[in-house]
């Protein structure tokens, strides 16, 4: 790999960054001086700045990805403007950046999703909040009309799509975060949608990714560009009894927790990309 892509690609992106975010930021500690002692919310409303102005590029980037699915996503709520109103009942949007919420509630009112018919709901919990999510769910009454059986408020699995645009890069124990997506809140036959930037499969990009990963992680909110997360993903086992069931029968094999897959990655990308994006198509078992 060349140094030069190894360092100017991710130089300028800091230094644009940093023009971008540093004097709003810096804005906000002055007006309240208690952020000092706060850094991850200081890491939140600097990465907010960035946001507004490079989730308009990446969505018009993903534009092409994003009309071949149904996608509820969060950020700042581009993705609400692509989902089939006619097919998509509720559009769930885990946020934990909460100044990241009007932008969402914006766009997914553009779009006609609203707080208050239940079709739209925005929550501050992380990804990985599994429990939470599912209260949350749970206590929001179905947009549908007419009478509704006590389950109903108290649904197992009740996505049919979860969506994961650019997000698996900043969340704690991803590999368990996934899972646990999976297992407890996707039905069996939703998908599980991703467009992430992951590890490279060169050996030397990959070792750039994990040179830039902190400093990176700093300044983008704890995204981490050394994620293997198409791997992670790909290759997922669910347990939930069913493998100890094979076990006893002789079958030691885990099986995977997809029946069918369908991968793609973004055309025109060069190998020595330090962001490197991969994407999929996931239908659990």
């Amino acid at each position: 790999m060349k140094l030069s892509s190894a360092v100017e690609p991710v130089v300028f992106r800091l230094k644009h960054v940093l023009q971008l975010a540093f004097l709003p930021t810096l804005g906000a500690i002055f007006r309240k001086p208690t952020l000092l002692i706060r850094p991850r919310q200081v890491s939140a409303i600097f990465f907010s700045h960035v946001w507004a102005v490079y989730g308009d590029e990446i969505d018009a980037g993903l534009r092409d990805v994003k009309t071949m699915l149904i996608t509820p996503n969060a950020r700042n709520g581009h993705t609400a403007h692509y989902l089939d109103r006619q097919k998509v009942t509720r559009y769930v949007a885990i946020e934990p950046n909460e100044l990241m919420h009007a932008s969402i509630r914006r766009h997914a009112n553009a779009a006609g999703f609203y707080e208050s018919d239940s079709t739209l709901l925005i929550l501050a919990c992380g990804a990985e909040d599994i429990p939470s999510i599912l209260r949350a769910m749970a206590r929001v009454d179905p947009p549908a009309s007419g009478p509704q059986p006590d389950s109903a408020y108290q649904p197992e699995q009740p996505a049919n799509t979860i969506v994961s645009f650019l997000s698996l890069c900043t969340v704690p124990r991803p590999e368990h975060t996934i899972a646990g997506l999976v297992r407890d809140v996707l039905k069996s036959g939703g998908n599980f949608i991703t467009h992430e930037h992951v590890l490279s499969h060169r050996q030397d990009v990959a070792w750039w990714q994990g040179f830039w990963a902190p400093i990176w992680a700093l300044v983008f909110d704890g995204c981490r560009m050394d994620r293997p997360i198409d791997v992670w993903v790909r290759e997922l086992v669910l347990d939930n009894g069913i493998y100890e069931e094979r076990k006893a029968t002789g079958d030691e094999s885990p099986e995977s927790a997809w029946v069918e897959t369908k991968l793609w990655q973004d055309e025109g990308e060069m190998e020595e990309r330090l962001i490197w994006h991969s994407g999929g198509v996931f239908t659990k078992r």
